[in-house]
């Protein structure tokens, strides 16, 4: 197993940082940060390539939802959206990660949270 843990910081424009811990099998070679405002849902998606043994079977989930809190202590919810794409025959993964506020949210302050991405070597 592989998580991949998308730490946030923002005041005004949320930047999701991705840090990535693997296990066994499993090397990400690509890492790219994902970036919110409150104007729009994601100005930059954030993107991870995978990359395993040739035909190998790789199962790669992404949080649908995370939580976001300011330093006064209000948090809210955001949504997560991923992409996935992979080639069984190169063992190369594609996973791009898009985000959106909730409506009518504003950004106030500087945001942290954690976003996982898993991926699991069958």
């Amino acid at each position: 197993m592989l998580f991949l843990s998308l730490g946030l910081r923002a005041q005004e424009t949320t930047i999701m940082t991705v840090s990535v811990k693997v296990i066994s099998g499993v090397n990400a070679e690509k890492i790219s940060d994902l970036y919110l405002t409150d104007r729009a849902s994601s100005i930059h998606d954030g993107e991870i390539i995978i990359t395993t043994a040739p035909r190998s079977d790789v199962f790669i989930s992404v949080d649908e939802n995370s939580m976001l809190t300011n330093s006064l202590g209000e948090t809210f919810q955001i949504e997560t959206d991923s992409l996935i794409t992979s080639d069984t025959s190169s063992g190369t993964s594609l996973v791009s990660i898009s985000g959106s506020l909730p409506e009518n949210k504003k950004l106030a302050g500087r945001y942290t949270g954690t976003v996982t991405t898993t991926i699991v070597y069958l």
